[in-house]
């Protein structure tokens, strides 16, 4: 038996002023998200750990839903 494991970095977001926490993802963002569920989608992920700010569940909610 083997473990994969495989880090995301988060979709691109916006570099403007704020609390770190709710900065989003930019339009270009949510496309990366979109082919980071695209990519692992298939690879059998039993878990996805995600960090609390919003741009990275942003990230990685697509693959989730699979």
């Amino acid at each position: 038996m083997h473990t994969n494991i495989y880090f995301v970095r988060h979709g691109e977001s916006p570099k403007t002023e704020g609390n770190e926490r709710t900065r989003g993802l930019t339009e270009n963002g949510f496309v990366d998200a979109l082919h980071i569920a695209e990519l692992l989608k298939n690879e059998g992920i039993d878990s996805i750990i995600s960090g609390p700010y919003q741009r990275t569940m942003f990230t990685i909610e697509g693959l989730a839903r699979h």
